[in-house]
């Protein structure tokens, strides 16, 4: 291809593409005059008084015909023929004639030349053609005359439309009310609807049909010769019928002040129309077309008439309520509203809590049941003060459901049990106790002595020095032993006390002259720190929530120190603020700021603690200055200080916010590593429960006849054990009451304790556990009965050496029963010993994984905020009975490895029991750190927890996933025996662990034949 014929090219590709730009913008022009001739005919429909669906298919007609015949068709065709290269060619041609058909050869030699063609002259022919082509613009082979005539059409189109909009009656509002309502509305404008005209419309008969909304479920109701005054619910369509005294051409009706409605006429007098009443007051009337006037009727008033709120009560017997955190309230309660109530539910200081108290699937007008929930259901936390209500919702979808609210009761939330609310003088109190048990043990010399007899009396005096704590908890202590939530560190502190205390008197005479035994004295030495060490944990415990507290006000203050900044900022920008005015200001800042100072004292050392005072100082400073400048009429220089000072306000507000939120986040991840740690203990747990299932199941497979005797044998040692128990146990308050020597009390404690342990280990089958206990129980008494010889007179008080000697039959005959247990699971078979073998394995892989977990609890133990108390010793314990179970599974010795293996899972459990009341502590601290506002939140997020741990499956009352509690209940709270036996059987219903099911069943027994 040579050069010139490419210049060819580009000229004819100029062409074309004219050509077409000009075929589209006639086909645009068309379509445009052509929708302009749509609205011209949609105009023209409203004085012609056409009927929409004609109007409608003359558009449609219109607008489908012509814009085939006038734009697709000739688009499609123009554009197709300005593609032929050859008709170019042949258009230049014709308006150059010396050309002489040069071009059209160019244009069709393109590609070169033909065969037996010459290169050189077809060259030469297209450089001619080129140089002729280039003296004819494109602009003069297609010029734009066509685009330019359908461009004025067109416009001349659109003037005549938009002429036609403006001259019609009712101008533009009146076209669209024609296509949205009908010809006879259309003509009533809405200046006319407002205008008196002389001789209003008269209409007469009005009949008013009342159709109700879908919810209330109410019938059409019909009035007949009505006074026009329409009066219905919100969203009511009223139909009104009326009579024209005179004949009218159409009609319409006026609702409050919105646009004409169309109505319907008929006979020429009877005029049918429709509204809907809206929640505000107001009036309708009707407008008639007679003559080309229009008319309006009186207006008729519309008055709407309220759904109401539901109506709720709630009854109580007092006002205010005072309630343990995990007991039932039985709270009467009744909804009502005129057509429908939707759901009820239960609200907490204005917030609902927990389930819907109920949500009809029907329309009913009336509700009524009894609130059965507990404080701890509803998300309230021990101490904590709310206002419960009910709420009920109803059914209008016109308005929007509307609440309706009971009155409001007060309760007060007491600790499990009705454990009193802690306050902060109470928690002053204790600490200053402990400090005192503290001090004692840290100012007194130790060794107190060398000889047995100091070291005894030196643990009676220990002994005196915990008696104020002791007094003091017992006000704390539910009927069930268990201690509130903030003092349950102290408690700890009086274990590790107690377990000193009576190791003195059990291992040291008081009159005995003798050196006391080293190794004796070591033990002491070791339970005096563990004491010491309980009671610094204990003291930091209840520090830290006093502590705790002192943050959670100075979380509070920022608050009021952003209110006091912004205050201050606004003031400053009046212009007519006063002098006067900015000293009082000052003078109240600072005010504020010295008892922030003041406050911060009372925090821990460091980060916050500095940070407010220096803040606060600093502030405070620029404060004074500026009352200094005040004083001294100097104005702008005062202005410029207390600007500072509202910035440094500003500064000190969020530098404390965001450390309480770095604190915030560090205790959920304490938090969330410790609940990590106790779902894997769980595990664990339940993983050794199973295989201990499955070693029972062998044991009953292989070897039932045996295992039925160890059962039998097994049921007496519990009986025997429990007979001992109490048989010693009323031993010692016998010698209490009768105010014998104290070491008598602490030996005969130790007796009682390592029985109730021998009980303990008999109920869940543990053998070695129960032997060892009812050794160490014997050992204990045998010790007492010595100490007893020594002390006895014919003249003392209290029980006799019968009784001792009673108590120390039934031990002894105990012993024999565990001795004949022993011997009679001595015997194994191999083909239950084999078996017992196979299942070696999996106890060695879960004493692996809780070697690991005592890893991991150590890590955690470390880095807690609240040391976890005996959960280390309790893993380890843990850790013991599971390698002796896998050492006794080796040996088929099925009996003694299932006792082991439970007793595994108990110790667990104890740690568990350790980690989650550390983990209560330490969320108790964080609630505490928390202002007001967020408190009630985090309450109701650790209910949910408390509820999850505590839950079973559900009750009549729709609260999943928890189960009512029960206790032992006390006789001496009925009046009858009727109360109290049923008080039982519902006790006896409650669901427990499986692994307890079986003493509970006893332990009612024995309940019911006393």
């Amino acid at each position: 291809m040579t050069r010139g014929s490419t210049g060819i090219a580009g000229r004819v590709a100029a062409l074309v593409s004219r050509e077409r730009w000009l075929v589209s913008g006639v086909a645009l022009t068309r379509l445009s005059g052509l929708l302009a001739a749509l609205v011209l005919v949609a105009v023209l429909a409203l004085p012609l008084e056409a009927e929409r669906s004609t109007a409608a298919a003359v558009s449609v007609l219109l607008l489908s015909a012509g814009s085939f015949i006038l734009v697709v068709g000739p688009a499609l065709l123009g554009w197709r023929a300005a593609g032929d290269v050859r008709r170019q060619a042949r258009r230049v041609e014709a308006l150059s004639p010396e050309l002489r058909g040069r071009l059209l050869v160019a244009v069709e030699r393109v590609d070169g030349p033909r065969a037996g063609e010459s290169a050189e002259i077809v060259a030469e022919v297209v450089k001619q053609a080129e140089a002729l082509a280039a003296r004819v613009p494109p602009d003069r082979v297609h010029p734009s005359r066509g685009f330019l005539r359908s461009w004025a059409g067109a416009s001349g189109v659109w003037a005549l439309a938009l002429a036609a909009v403006w001259v019609v009656p009712g101008g533009p509002e009146a076209v669209l009310r024609y296509w949205l309502g009908s010809a006879a509305v259309a003509m009533v404008s809405p200046e006319a609807a407002s205008v008196e005209v002389e001789g209003a419309a008269r209409v007469g008969d009005l009949t008013l049909r009342y159709i109700y909304p879908d919810y209330t479920g109410l019938e059409p109701y019909e009035v007949v010769n009505s006074t026009g005054e329409a009066r219905a619910v919100p969203g009511t369509r009223v139909e009104v019928v009326a009579r024209s005294a005179t004949p009218i051409e159409s009609a319409a009706l006026v609702a409050y002040t919105d646009a004409p409605l169309e109505a319907e006429v008929r006979d020429g007098r009877m005029i049918r129309a429709a509204f809907v009443i809206q929640p505000d007051p107001g009036s309708y009337r009707l407008l008639t077309y007679e003559g080309g006037e229009t008319r309006r009727s009186r207006e008729f008033p519309i008055v709407p008439e309220a759904d109401l709120a539901p109506e709720v009560t709630l009854q109580a017997e007092s006002p205010t309520l005072e309630v343990p955190v995990d007991q039932w309230l039985d709270l009467p309660w009744h909804a009502r509203d005129d057509f429908g109530v939707s759901r009820v539910a239960v609200l907490v200081d204005g917030k609902e809590a927990g389930a819907d108290l109920r949500r009809p699937e029907s329309r009913v007008a009336e509700v009524g049941d009894v609130l059965h929930r507990r404080p701890i259901d509803l998300g309230m936390a021990e101490g904590g003060t709310y206002e419960l209500s009910v709420a009920a919702w109803d059914n209008d979808t016109v308005s929007g459901s509307k609440r309706g609210q009971s009155g409001v009761i007060r309760i007060v939330v007491l600790g499990a049990d009705g454990l009193a609310r802690v306050t902060p003088q109470q928690r002053q109190e204790l600490l200053r106790m402990l400090v005192d048990v503290l001090g004692d043990h840290l100012e007194e010399p130790f060794p107190p002595g060398t000889t047995a007899a100091e070291l005894a009396r030196w643990g009676e005096a220990v002994n005196a020095r915990y008696q104020p704590v002791v007094a003091f908890l017992e006000g704390f202590r539910s009927r069930r032993g268990r201690l509130v939530a903030d003092f349950r560190p102290a408690d700890i502190a009086l274990e590790a006390g107690r377990a000193l205390i009576r190791f003195t008197q059990v291992a040291f005479v008081p009159e005995s002259a003798e050196l006391a035994n080293a190794d004796s004295v070591q033990m002491v030495k070791d339970l005096r720190v563990e004491a010491i060490a309980t009671l610094e944990d204990g003291i930091l415990a209840i520090d830290r929530l006093m502590r705790m507290a002192v943050i959670r006000e100075v979380a509070e203050s920022t608050t009021i120190l952003d209110e006091m900044a912004q205050r201050l900022t606004d003031m400053l920008a009046r212009p007519d603020v006063r002098p006067d005015e900015l000293a009082a200001m000052a003078e109240d800042t600072e005010g504020f700021l010295s008892g922030m100072e003041e406050l911060a004292e009372q925090l821990d050392e460091g980060g916050l603690k500095g940070f407010v005072q220096m803040h606060a100082s600093e502030v405070r400073s620029l404060v004074q200055a500026a009352r200094e400048a005040l004083g001294q009429q100097q104005l702008d220089e005062a202005k410029k200080l207390l600007s500072r000072a509202s910035d440094r306000m500003g500064d000190m507000s969020e530098g404390i916010t965001a450390e309480l939120q770095r604190r915030q986040e560090q205790a959920k991840q304490q938090q969330g590593n410790a609940k990590s740690l106790v779902e894997k203990l769980k595990e664990l747990v339940k993983q050794q429960d199973e295989l201990a299932g499955q070693v029972q199941q062998i044991r009953d497979q292989l070897g039932a006849g045996q295992a039925g005797r160890l059962a039998e044998l097994w049921k007496r040692v519990v009986a025997l054990a429990g007979e001992a128990e109490e048989g010693a146990r009323s031993y010692q308050e016998d010698l209490m009451e009768a105010s014998r020597p104290f070491q008598e009390s602490e030996l005969t404690g130790w007796a009682v304790s390592e029985l109730e342990e021998t009980r303990r280990g008999a109920e869940i089958q543990d053998l070695t556990g129960t032997r060892s206990s009812a050794e160490e129980a014997a050992h204990a008494w045998a010790q007492y009965a010595r100490r007893f010889q020594m002390l006895s007179r014919p003249d003392m008080p209290g029980p006799t050496s019968s009784d001792m000697a009673e108590v120390r039959g039934d031990i002894n005959t105990l012993m024999e029963a565990i001795e004949q247990l022993r011997r009679a699971d001595a015997q194994v078979d191999p083909a239950l010993a084999a078996r017992l073998q196979e299942l070696q394995d999996e106890q060695q892989a879960l004493e692996g994984q809780l070697t690991a977990a005592r890893q991991e609890a150590k890590q955690v133990a470390e880095d807690f905020p609240v040391r976890p108390r005996g959960m280390e010793q309790a893993l380890q314990k843990g850790d013991e009975r599971m390698l002796q179970a896998s050492e006794e599974l080796g040996r088929g010795a099925g009996m003694q490895a299932q006792g082991s293996q439970q007793a595994a899972s108990m110790h667990i459990r104890e740690a568990i029991e350790s980690l989650e009341d550390a983990m209560s502590q330490a969320r108790r601290a964080s609630q505490e750190m928390q202002p007001q506002d967020k408190q009630e939140e985090g309450e109701g997020q650790g209910g949910e927890e408390k509820k999850e741990s505590e839950g079973g499956e559900g009750d009549e009352s729709g609260n999943e996933g928890r189960s009512r509690p029960f206790e032992l209940p006390e006789p001496e709270e009925f009046r009858t025996p009727e109360a109290y036996r049923q008080a039982l059987l519902e006790g006896m219903a409650a669901d427990v662990p499986e692994e307890y099911r079986a003493l509970k069943r006893r332990y009612y027994e024995e309940l019911v034949h006393q």
